[in-house]
This record gives structure tokens, C-alpha cells and sequence, in this order.
């Protein structure tokens, strides 16, 4: 049936130009496809709208890095004995995620299906509903933002993130390391960032991630590479991880070696961090970090202005 054709097409392209406003972070797309009364269930419940269904979407995106949703096997139903001004589509997605800033590497990928709903709305094919079904997931969801306001994805779909992309010693650890990596790149405001949910102590003081980052712009030395000529050695590192709290503490070393045009490589501080942890979103971060266990010294006259490593 010609009708019917046209039809399937049309919601064809209102399913592909809703994945690609997402990644495009195009909210008003998605408001041309979905009726003010949208409902959906994207894995947190029924949301009663389509303001609610755009919210939840942003509280995930807005906060990632580029994305991309791609949609196949895609089956179209249209009720033509009911009339034709209804359908049901069925759509495979998979989804990928990467991470920005201190978390750039990381990713996150979920395999589902898409379950529509639509209706012919003043001539054109609206969604009217969306339910999505998760199969598996792959990676960690800490590159996506932190979700509605009470969100804790430490339930089935999270275990399986976690279970693909590491466990929570690794994904700890890979913390511990990613901040290493940060600082002697000299990528600062990504090692900060690491810490935006953590209090840090630092001797009397106790600073958040926008402090810490006020103390490392005044005494880190920054070379004319860029980077401050630094290795941080993170060794020895003790976890003690409770899964049902989502809660977590390390002790470890740090060496930091360094070699400028003036200082042959050499050690110039040693020291231990005692690091705390917290779960959210299935995915672990900073919560807090001793920043004033500096044990041994040497010349550090070429790495800090002032203060301690």
C-alpha cells in the first residue's frame, strides 16, 4: 500500500532524527518529533512528558563528551485497519559515550532496543511514546553526567558496565593513576576535576576541587613544554572496598621523579595519599583525598613555587 509506504518512511526518519538530536544535543529536534504528552521509560521510570523525557536526557548528556546513536533492524507497523493515524516501531541501538576532559579515553556503551509508539498528529508522524530495553552494557558511566536528582544506577545494568569494563579495584586504581597522568601533563584543570565531588585535605585547610586547582596554579612550576617535568609513582596502594555501601579507601605511595634543563633526573619528593571513595552512578570517584603526607624531600626548587607537591 503506496499510503503505508510514505508512512513507514516518515517514522522511519522521525526514529533516526531523534538519535541524531541527541548527539547533536538538539532539544528542540526532539520536541518537533515527540508530542508535549510524550511518555517513556528509559530505564528510570515512567516519565509523564515530554519536558520530562528532554530533562532526563540532558541530566545524562550535557555533562558527557561526543556521542553517537546508531539505529537498526528497524520494524514499522502501521495500524491501517485502525484507521492508519497510529504505528509501532521496534529498533535495535547501540550508543557510545566518551568521556571529556580528566575522563577523555573512557567511554561508555549500552546495546538495546527502542519500543515506539506515534501517531499522525495535524498530517505528520509524532512519537507519542518510547520505552527502551538494555541487553548489555560495556565501559564505565562516569563519563556521562550525574543523572535526575536521587539517580543510583548500581543496580542490574550498572553491575554489567562493571563487569565489562573492570572491576571496582581497577576502576579505583585507574583513579589513583589517572590523576599521576593529569598533573605531569600538566593538564591541571583535569586533575581537578577528578576531585569535583571530594573534599581535600591539606594540612589545616580542607579545599575543594576549584581551591585545589587555585593552589596548583600558584606554586607548580610549569615548564616551557607545558608540563611541570614531573613522573608521579603511585605505588603500594592499599584498597579496602565495601560493594554494598559503594564506598571505598586507599593508602598508597607517591615518588615523584623529575629532569629539567637545570636538574638531572633525579627524586625530589616522596610521600602517601589516603584516598576515599563513593559509588554514584555505578561509577566510582574521588570523595576525598589527605593531600599533607609529605614524607621525604629533595630539590624541588625547579617543580614548586612554594607549598607542597
Amino acid at each position: 500500500m503506496i499510503t503505508s509506504s510514505v508512512d513507514e518512511r516518515d517514522i522511519y526518519r522521525g526514529i533516526v532524527g531523534f538519535a541524531r538530536a541527541m548527539d547533536a544535543r538538539d532539544w528542540a529536534a526532539i520536541e518537533r518529533i515527540a508530542t508535549p504528552d510524550a511518555t517513556a521509560d528509559l530505564g528510570t521510570g515512567l516519565l509523564g512528558s515530554r519536558a520530562e523525557m528532554i530533562a532526563l536526557m540532558r541530566s545524562f548528556l550535557d555533562d558527557c563528551g561526543p556521542t553517537q546513536h546508531l539505529v537498526s533492524n528497524v520494524l514499522i507497523d502501521v495500524d491501517v485497519e485502525a484507521g492508519g493515524d497510529t504505528a509501532q516501531s521496534r529498533a535495535y541501538v547501540s550508543d557510545l559515550h566518551l568521556g571529556t576532559g580528566a575522563l577523555a579515553g573512557l567511554s561508555f556503551q549500552t546495546l538495546g532496543d527502542y519500543h515506539d509508539e506515534w501517531a499522525r498528529v495535524d498530517g505528520e508522524w509524532r512519537m507519542t511514546h518510547r520505552t527502551k530495553t538494555m541487553r548489555g552494557t560495556l565501559g564505565t558511566q562516569a563519563v556521562l553526567g550525574a543523572g535526575p536528582e536521587g539517580y543510583d544506577a548500581s543496580g542490574p545494568a550498572a553491575d554489567g558496565g562493571a563487569a565489562a569494563g573492570g572491576s571496582a579495584v581497577t576502576e579505583i586504581t585507574n583513579l589513583l593513576y589517572r590523576y599521576a597522568e593529569c598533573m605531569d601533563s600538566g593538564r591541571l584543570d583535569d586533575a581537578a576535576e577528578l576531585f569535583r565531588h571530594a573534599t581535600i585535605r591539606a594540612g589545616k585547610r580542607e579545599l575543594d576541587a576549584a581551591g585545589i586547582l587555585a593552589v596548583w596554579r600558584g606554586t607548580v612550576r610549569l615548564h616551557d613544554d607545558g608540563t611541570p617535568r614531573t613522573k608521579h609513582v603511585i605505588s603500594n596502594p592499599i584498597l579496602e572496598i565495601d560493594e554494598q555501601e559503594g564506598r571505598a579507601r586507599a593508602r598508597s605511595y607517591y615518588t615523584v621523579l623529575q629532569a629539567t634543563a637545570g636538574l638531572p633526573l633525579q627524586v625530589i619528593a616522596a610521600g602517601r595519599y589516603h584516598d576515599e571513595f563513593e559509588r554514584n552512578g555505578g561509577a566510582w570517584r574521588f570523595s576525598s583525598r589527605d593531600y599533607s603526607m609529605l614524607d621525604l624531600t629533595g630539590d624541588m626548587r625547579d617543580h614548586l613555587r612554594s607549598g607542597t607537591s
